[in-house]
Order: C-alpha cells, then structure tokens, then sequence
C-alpha cells in the first residue's frame, strides 16, 4: 500500500493519523518487512504428562519441565548458559477432538547475571495429517518434524540491564519448535 502526494489537507478519506503533524506532504507509507534475528536455543527435558481430563475447552494436561538449558551461537550471549530454576515450571495445554494442542507454559531461567527470566510461551501444535495428529496427542513416539507445525509466541521478563535482554523483553519473540517423547527444544527469534 502506498500514499503518494498526500498533503495535509488531504480528501477526508484519509484518516488524521496517517497525516504528518507538521503539514509536510507524505511520499509514501510502507511498513517495513519484518526479519527475524536469532535470540537463543531452549532446550527443555519434560516429565511424564498429568491428565486433569475434559473440560469445556478440551483435554487439559500439565506437562512439568524438568530440565531446560538456553544456548546460543555466541558465547557471549547474556542468554548462554542459563539454566532452569530449580522450582521449574509447565506447559498447561489442552488438546482438542482434531489433536491441535494449545500451549501455555511459564518458567524461569537463571542467567549468569544471577538475574532470573521469566518465560511465558503460547502457541500451537498440530499435526498435518491425522495421524500425526494422534502420534502427537498420545506422545509415546517422536513425530517426524516434517509431520506437524509447532510454533511458539514468548513473553521475557527480566530486571537485567543488558541491552540484548532489556531489548528481547519489549520485543516480539517468536519460536519454531519440535517435541520429543521427553524433551521440547524451540529455537526463539527477536522479530526486527
């Protein structure tokens, strides 16, 4: 999309707020293509799954997190080597009839700032066929990663004044994942 000329005193159809303030004309609106720039690697080891059962918004289950390490290309990364609180944390899913698994896990990591990140990741899982889908829900074998899409949106929350960290954490983060019988890892990206 894209305004060419646009003056201030443009036709009313033009709303007030895509008008400059100063009265200058405007050559062009384009919001610019977003990319993505690599944050960290989370890789997470989970317990067995508890079944809660149905509710009204499908099979709730709580799988605990176990372990979990964030790695990163740079070493000096303020998100190297952190490591999961030992008071852990869960992803709090619930499944519907076509296998979809809805996410939302919270969790905590220490980094070695000594500062602690809080991790909220939301998103989906699901299989491309049905029985992927099934493979999914049932969890007793791994599921080719060609087979299913996982993807994650996360929320960072940390006290650290490392401008990666301070950044990451008013940013959109968003995750590619893969699950394992026993394990998540998720590659997080910052979106520029």
């Amino acid at each position: 999309m894209s305004f060419e000329e646009i003056s201030s005193d443009a036709a009313p159809s033009v709303s007030p707020y895509c008008r400059p303030l100063d009265g200058t004309k405007l050559t062009s609106f384009q919001p610019p293509a977003p990319a993505l720039v690599p944050l960290f690697r989370c890789e997470c080891t989970v317990a067995s799954v508890h079944i809660v059962g149905q509710t009204s918004v499908g099979v709730r289950k709580i799988i605990p997190l176990e372990s979990a390490v964030l790695r990163s290309s740079d070493a000096t990364s303020p998100f190297h080597g952190a490591r999961l609180l030992q008071a852990g944390g869960a992803d709090y899913l619930r499944t519907d009839a076509e296998g979809t698994a809805w996410l939302d896990a919270r969790y905590a990591f220490l980094l070695r700032s000594g500062r602690t990140l809080y991790v909220q990741s939301s998103g989906t899982r699901y299989g491309h066929s049905a029985e992927a889908g099934q493979k999914l829900l049932e969890g007793k074998e791994e599921v080719e990663v060609g087979e299913y899409c996982f993807r994650l949106r996360l929320i960072l929350e940390c006290e650290d004044e490392h401008e990666e960290i301070r950044k990451a954490c008013k940013s959109l983060v968003i995750a590619s994942a893969v699950r394992g019988t026993s394990s998540v890892v998720y590659d997080a990206y910052l979106v520029q």
